[in-house]
C-alpha cells in the first residue's frame, strides 16, 4: 500500500489456489466519489501464461471502476488472484 498526497493505492494478493477470501480494506479519509479503480489479473487457469510459446495471451489485465468504494467495504479475492486498487481521498 502507499500514500502520495491525496492518492492512495493497495495491492491485494490471494495465494490460495482453491478458495476465495473475504477482505475489508480499512484506511483513513473518505474516497473522492468516482475516484476508485481496480486493475486485476484475469486468467481461467492458474497455469495460464502469456509466454510466446502459449500462442494467444491467456492472462489479461482488467480495469474496473469501483463506484461504491469506501473504507471497510467487503470484497472477495478470487483464488490465485492479484489486484491493485487506486483512489483519492478528500
Amino acid at each position: 500500500a502507499f500514500a502520495d498526497g491525496k492518492r492512495r493505492a493497495a495491492i491485494l494478493v490471494n495465494l490460495d489456489t482453491q478458495s476465495p477470501h473475504p477482505v475489508a480494506l480499512k484506511f483513513s479519509g473518505k474516497p473522492v466519489a468516482g475516484s476508485a479503480k481496480r486493475w486485476r489479473l484475469s486468467a481461467k487457469h492458474i497455469t495460464d501464461t502469456n509466454e510466446f510459446e502459449a500462442g494467444e495471451p491467456q492472462v489479461a489485465l482488467v480495469e474496473e471502476p469501483l463506484p461504491a468504494f469506501a473504507a471497510g467495504s467487503p470484497m472477495e479475492l478470487a483464488p490465485f488472484s492479484l489486484q491493485a486498487i487506486e483512489w483519492e481521498v478528500e
